[in-house]
Formats: C-alpha cells, sequence, structure tokens
C-alpha cells in the first residue's frame, strides 16, 4: 500500500476565528529567522578573523552563566501568559512575569558582587570576573523578552518578532565589528555586543508591543490581579521550573565543565564549532518542529496510526535534510573552520568534527521530544533528562581529569548520542512507529548522500589537497543531493516559496 504523503495543504489553518494560516505564521517567523543567520554567517567569517578563541571562551562563559539563570528569571510565569481565556487575565500574568525579572535581575547585583569572584575561580576562568555585572543585566533583559514575546504569541503577532530578530542580528554584528576595527578585540567586547543586542531585541518588541496594546495594559494591569495570577499559576515556579534549569544547565554544562578543567581558550574552540555545527539547521530544524508538534498533537486524537505516520515522516525528513551537511563537517570540518574562519580556528573545526555525531542526533531528537508531552510521559521525560545529564557530564569531567580535551569530547559526544537514539527509539515505538518501516523508507534517499560522502572522504585521507580545494571538493559533493532532495520534498519547497512570495512582496 502507497504510504499517504503529507502535502503542504496538510499544514493547516489556524483556529476558527484566526487570521491566516498556520503555514503563514511559521514562515514569518522564519522569515526573520532566515535574515537573521544570514547576517550571522555572513559576518562570522570576518569576526573570527578580528577575535581570538580566548576572547570567545570569556564571552561564552559570561553568557552561559546568564542563559542558566535568566530560564528561571520569571519563574516560568511567563509561560502562563497563553493559557487564560481574557487577555485582562493575560495582561496580569505579563505584570507579573515582568515584576519578578526585575526583582532577579535586582538580587543578582549583590550576589554578583559578593561572589563573583569565586566563581570566577570554580570555573578555572579569572579572566570573566570584570564582566560578571554583565549577568544580572542580561538576565533581566532575557527574561523580559520571554516575557513580552509570549504576550506577542498569544496576540498571534509573529511580524513584530521577525522584526526584532533581524534588528538584533544587525547591532549585535556591528557591534563586534566596529569595536574589533577599532582595535579592541577582547572578550569584553563580544560580551558587550550581545548585551547591545539583548537590549536592542528588548526594547524593540516592547516598544512595538506597547505602542499597540499599551492603553489595554494600563486599564488592565491591578495588583489584585497580579496576586490572583502569582497564587493559580503556582505550579510553574514550584515544578516547571527546576526542569527547565536542569534542561538549560545541562547545555551549557559542558562550557563549564571545559573551563573547569582546561582554559577559556579551548571553550572558545567548542563555543564557536558547536555554533557552527547548529547554525545551517536552525531553520529547517525549528520549522519542522513547530509544524510536527502542532500535527502530531492534533493526529493523536485520530489515532494512533495516524500519529505514527505524522512521526514517521518527519523523523525521516530530519535525518534526509541534516545528516549529510553534519557528515561533511565530520569528514572535512577541519579545512573547512580553516578556510572560513582562518587557519587560527583548524582546532574549533576539530572539535566541530567530534560533536557532529551528537548534533546530527539531536537535531533529529529535538523536534520529536514534543512526544513526551504528547502522550503523558513527562514524569519519565524528567527521569531520562536527569539521567542523561549525570552520564553525560561525568564522562565530560573524566576526559577532562585526564587532562585531554579530545577524549573528553568524543565521550561526550558519543554518550550523548548513543543515549538520545536509545531515549528516541524509545519514544517512537510508543507513538507506533515501525523502526524497520522507517528504514525502509530513509534507505534509498540516504544512499545517494552517503555515496557521495564517501568520496569526498576518500579524496580527504588519499589526496594531499589544500584545504580550499578539499572544502570546494565537499561543498560541491552535497549540491546534488540538496537539489533532488528539495525537489521531492513538496513541503518544505512549499515553506520555501511562501517565503520568497513574502519577501518579494513585503
Amino acid at each position: 500500500m502507497k504510504k499517504k504523503r503529507l502535502v503542504p495543504a496538510d499544514l493547516g489553518s489556524g483556529a476558527p476565528g484566526e487570521s491566516g494560516s498556520f503555514a503563514s505564521d511559521v514562515v514569518t517567523l522564519a522569515s526573520g529567522t532566515i535574515v537573521a543567520q544570514i547576517i550571522a554567517i555572513v559576518t562570522s567569517p570576518i569576526i573570527t578573523r578580528i577575535y581570538g578563541a580566548e576572547a570567545y571562551g570569556v564571552s561564552a562563559l559570561v553568557l552561559a552563566i546568564a542563559a542558566t539563570i535568566a530560564v528561571i528569571a520569571c519563574l516560568r510565569y511567563e509561560y502562563s501568559i497563553l493559557l487564560p481565556r481574557t487577555d485582562e487575565e493575560a495582561a496580569n500574568l505579563l505584570a507579573l512575569s515582568l515584576l519578578i525579572c526585575l526583582l532577579m535581575g535586582l538580587v543578582l547585583i549583590p550576589v554578583m558582587l559578593l561572589f563573583g569572584d569565586d566563581l570566577a575561580s570554580l570555573l578555572n576562568a579569572p579572566e570573566i570576573n570584570p564582566f560578571l555585572w554583565v549577568v544580572p543585566a542580561m538576565v533581566f533583559l532575557l527574561g523580559s523578552f520571554s516575557a513580552i514575546n509570549y504576550w506577542n504569541s498569544r496576540k498571534r503577532e509573529y511580524g513584530r518578532l521577525s522584526r526584532t530578530q533581524v534588528a538584533t542580528a544587525v547591532s549585535t554584528a556591528g557591534t563586534k565589528l566596529a569595536v574589533g576595527f577599532a582595535g579592541y578585540p577582547s572578550g569584553g567586547a563580544l560580551v558587550g555586543a550581545q548585551v547591545i543586542g539583548q537590549v536592542v531585541a528588548s526594547s524593540t518588541l516592547g516598544y512595538q508591543a506597547w505602542r499597540t496594546d499599551g492603553p489595554f495594559l494600563k486599564r488592565s494591569v491591578r495588583w489584585v490581579g497580579i496576586k490572583a495570577g502569582l497564587h493559580r499559576y503556582r505550579n510553574f515556579p514550584l515544578f516547571d521550573s527546576w526542569s527547565a534549569l536542569l534542561n538549560t544547565f545541562a547545555l551549557e554544562m559542558p562550557i563549564f565543565i571545559l573551563s573547569a578543567f582546561f582554559t577559556s581558550t579551548i571553550v572558545g574552540y567548542y563555543s564557536l564549532g558547536l555554533m557552527i555545527l547548529q547554525l545551517p539547521l536552525t531553520f529547517v530544524g525549528s520549522t519542522i518542529g513547530q509544524v510536527f508538534f502542532q500535527r502530531s498533537a492534533k493526529a493523536l486524537h485520530e489515532g494512533k496510526a495516524q500519529l505514527a505516520m505524522v512521526v514517521e515522516n518527519t523523523v525521516s525528513r530530519l535525518v534526509l535534510w541534516g545528516f549529510p551537511l553534519i557528515l561533511l563537517i565530520a569528514i572535512i570540518g577541519k579545512e573547512a573552520f580553516m578556510v572560513v574562519f582562518g587557519a587560527q580556528w583548524a582546532e574549533a573545526g576539530v572539535y566541530a568534527q567530534i560533536l557532529s555525531f551528537w548534533i546530527l542526533v539531536s537535531f533529529v531528537y529535538a523536534p520529536i521530544s514534543g512526544l513526551f508531552s504528547i502522550l503523558d510521559k513527562l514524569k519519565i521525560m524528567l527521569l531520562l533528562n536527569i539521567a542523561m545529564f549525570v552520564i553525560r557530564s561525568g564522562l565530560l569531567a573524566l576526559g577532562g581529569v585526564q587532562g585531554d580535551v579530545y577524549l573528553a569530547l568524543m565521550l561526550f559526544s558519543a554518550s550523548g548520542g548513543l543515549l538520545l537514539i536509545t531515549v528516541g527509539g524509545w519514544i517512537l515505538r510508543e507513538s507506533g512507529v515501525s523502526l524497520l518501516s522507517l528504514l525502509r523508507s530513509i534507505s534509498r534517499p540516504m544512499s545517494l548522500g552517503l555515496l557521495l560522502l564517501a568520496a569526498v572522504a576518500l579524496v580527504e585521507h588519499f589526496m594531499n589537497l589544500d584545504p580550499l580545494l578539499i572544502t570546494l571538493v565537499g561543498a560541491a559533493a552535497i549540491v546534488p543531493y540538496y537539489f533532488i532532495q528539495f525537489s521531492r520534498d513538496e513541503e518544505i519547497r512549499s515553506l520555501v516559496l511562501r517565503f520568497l512570495h513574502k519577501d518579494g512582496s513585503g
């Protein structure tokens, strides 16, 4: 029997009474993401030739500390903004979130003043101490942005976020370049650029929301409403905040452990390698992930067979779009980084090669992790996340104790990839997917990509070519694969055409 394909029309319309379709919302959001990523891709080769690995490491450490705390800056009350039936109640939850966020930032000021030296010493990075004053400001900025963005999502004003993403990318990259060309290529400059970018993000989104909704917010927000929201949605700080903190700390954990056992330079190589691995796949992964969550929740009500079909189609698409590019980096990462970012970043390319296995599996796993919520397996997900965090951090630290950064990253990447494959396989079976059927559906398209990558690997291993030539050979090898995949994938093609049409008409 021929399997039903999910065609663009399956993207579905919005809820009754809502203007525009789900696909239109995705395209609106994606347009800002694409432009922001193009700015990052174009400017990164210039920025990496101005700033060294140590500067990147200092910036990564300071921002990792801020990002870890910022996930609970509003005590997760920002998530409740989407839940009330009335906008009046949601407005009070927005005010509550911003108030908590402000208090969190103020409390962090004396904390950083009193314990900043101890934190820098714990991380074996005294060079970050002069910049820890940024942490309270970044926590407030990140938290307020998140709260305003959930209000923005409630009002379905996705164009605001799209414009904000572009403004943020321009201001962040522009500041890095301006300060670098002025002769101050330091870690502090990179930290300052991120702060300026986040100021632009929060103020731009906040101004747009206030301009249209300000009068309503002033009429609606009352102390009694804020206190009611504080009590009604108290489960967010009591329970969800701990899971969020664990998940975020797990993401930032490699930076902290690498800093504790090695140097800021090593952290800089890791942060650039990871960023480049993730950057090209963010658009495809986030777009598919948003569509998948909406579809799978709807499909569950239509029966387990329908859910299995949605999940299998999504996973196969993620694998087929993700594996050639990530495996190409695994083969020629060192040479590609030397060409694109400069010879001094060859080590970052080696790190990217080591991390590629974990990133590929993460790329496929991240969207389908929403199945834990859809299938009501949240307690199991929390336990699995705790177990994976302990195992991966322990193995990374083991490599650190041995003083071998390659061993540390290989243990971290291999364990992360294998654990996610195991957990992902289990949740796929729980959703009714036949793993054998999934493998059959991807085997034929994958064969072309694997054949092309095998040819690149042979060229890289046996021919002593210049890094530029090897990079060009690798890029040329995967172009035919993606051309064929794009021509076959009706849904991705439809989303791209929607974006081009929107961009051309807007």
